[in-house]
């Protein structure tokens, strides 16, 4: 994608007027967005947060953007320069090394402002306009709301067999391991308390620390709900999935959080929940 297509992109969202809202009674949220080679995708994306944005500004929200460049291989670093570099609200951060999306929403989590962090897809996969439905999921007792197309009210489009083979049996054998009994624990597209998640340290490699984020966060006795919405075939850019790796990989993760399980894992003293801690991190909290 060239650099005068990003620039054009910019200029246009730059034009669009803002509704005025008082910042000071909206409650800020971060959204983090892990990027590798996703250059195609990102002006989509910027229209698309413009959005989002407003609809959030709408029931009661600001948002702060988180993107994580996870050391892409392509122009995605420059282009999200030109696109979002001099927004006020926006942080950059680039990977020095390439550490999968479940490193890159980590990063993204620890280096968010807010106690509500939300994650999506560059490629919008999920329509990041479930954002608005799902943050007030997110109640004094949660610790995590996951998007879930396969739950019965969820659903997808456009979606190869193969993949939805793939994923079906592996939320099977994720039911049988974890405490947490949900449709789909595989989707990137989340909302978070950065308090519950800025310790978790998934190890695993390429898509699989993202269930192991979740694994670990139910093994820490967090509490994890799902919302129903649709998954579609992304609209740029290919799929950097590899099969045979994701099925490998898989039954190590399931077989490591079931060592974890079995052996057990120390309860920790979940926070003391407050309305403060609900829209900011405390100073005390680990970075």
């Amino acid at each position: 994608m060239s650099r005068e297509l990003a620039e054009s992109v910019a200029a246009k969202i730059a034009d669009i007027e803002p509704v005025a809202h008082d910042l000071n009674t909206l409650t800020p949220v971060s959204i983090v967005i892990p990027c590798y080679n996703e250059e195609e995708s990102l002006p989509y994306l910027a229209k698309t947060l413009a959005s989002v944005e407003t609809r959030l500004n709408d029931i009661g929200y600001t948002s702060e953007l988180v993107f994580v460049d996870d050391k892409s291989q392509d122009d995605t670093f420059n282009v999200m320069h030109s696109l979002f570099g001099q927004h006020r609200n926006v942080q950059i951060i680039q990977h020095e090394v390439n550490k999968g999306v479940a490193g890159g929403i980590m990063t993204g989590i620890r280096a968010a402002k807010t106690e509500i962090v939300c994650s999506i897809d560059c490629d919008c996969t999920f329509d990041p306009h479930e954002l608005v439905k799902m943050i007030p999921l997110l109640k004094e007792d949660v610790d995590m709301v996951t998007a879930s197309p396969y739950h019965k009210d969820g659903g997808v489009q456009n979606v190869p067999g193969w993949r939805l083979l793939l994923s079906k049996g592996a939320s099977v054998l994720y039911r049988r391991v974890l405490r947490t009994k949900i449709a789909s624990y595989t989707s990137c597209f989340r909302v978070f308390r950065r308090s519950a998640m800025v310790n978790i340290n998934p190890t695993a490699p390429g898509f699989h620390g993202v269930p192991e984020m979740l694994g670990l966060l139910d093994l820490d006795g967090g509490k994890i709900v799902e919302f129903p919405t649709v998954l579609a075939v992304r609209l740029f850019g290919v799929s950097k999935m590899n099969t045979l790796k994701t099925i490998v990989g898989t039954i190590k993760l399931l077989s490591h959080l079931a060592v974890l399980r079995m052996f057990g894992k120390p309860e920790p003293v979940r926070p003391t929940l407050t309305p403060a801690t609900l829209t900011s991190v405390p100073e005390d909290l680990p970075k």
